[in-house]
């Protein structure tokens, strides 16, 4: 795999991780899942603008051309995916130990 392609891919992880840690933060003591996104609508529509637009950058020809990136492979989207659900996991387990 090429260096460049690694940076590429690291991309949407640091965004997904980010929008997870987002989500997490919205309370010191509530689980993330458990307060839904109903109480905070504006935070909810960054998170899904940040991944549609972290998808269209990757996926769609033009857009993808113009920032320079390619497509992932479905595996290496579901590595970014899952970097933000391990950022969500580990920040979740720290809240139910100071609880």
């Amino acid at each position: 795999m090429k260096f460049r392609y690694l940076i590429l891919a690291l991309l949407p992880s640091l965004a997904f991780a980010q929008v997870a840690q987002a989500l997490s933060a919205r309370s010191e003591m509530e689980p993330a899942l458990r307060m839904g996104f109903r109480g905070n609508p504006t935070l909810a529509g960054m998170a899904a603008a940040v991944v549609v637009l972290q998808l269209a950058v990757v996926y769609i020809p033009g857009l993808n051309d113009f920032f320079g990136v390619q497509a992932l492979s479905p595996l290496d989207l579901a590595a970014a995916a899952g970097a933000g659900v391990f950022v969500l996991a580990v920040l979740e387990a720290f809240k139910r130990a100071r609880r």
